[in-house]
């Protein structure tokens, strides 16, 4: 088990030098606000957007994630042009955007409309995934 994780955290990756930003929802989060709508009147016809408390770069993400599994993340900083650069004459343009590139939520309208906030960090959202991970290694 602790080998898996060994050998998908064990190769250097080259996103230290991202500094994008993107939104999660851990599944406790979105659980709490889907009880929040289904029981809130205000809620009756809108539509929201629903995120963690913190945004992360990829290269955070990656860092926090390998502190979830008990494991250290190797990151080595590229620049991002370099990347681009890498992907453009390797025919990975789009998989290079995705992971460069920023996806922010802007969660305000049910914060407002119905004063929800996510009750977990991120940090514990990502504590969970790495505990439900490393179950499933076990079967």
């Amino acid at each position: 088990m602790q080998r898996v994780i060994y050998k998908a955290y064990s190769t250097p990756l080259p996103l230290g030098g991202i500094d994008n930003r993107r939104s999660l929802v851990s599944a406790e989060n979105l659980s709490s606000a889907i009880a929040l709508c289904v029981a809130h009147p205000a809620a009756a016809g809108e539509m929201f957007l629903v995120r963690d408390d913190e945004d992360l770069s990829t290269s955070d993400l990656f860092i926090r994630t390998a502190q979830a599994l008990g494991t250290t993340a190797r990151l080595i900083s590229v620049p991002p042009w370099l990347l681009h650069f890498a992907g453009k004459i390797t025919g990975r343009t789009a998989a290079i955007n995705r992971l460069t590139g920023s996806l922010v939520v802007d969660d305000s309208h049910i914060r407002g409309t119905l004063g929800w906030s996510p009750p977990k960090s991120v940090d514990h959202g990502l504590t969970e995934m790495a505990a439900a991970y490393m179950k499933s290694l076990e079967n």
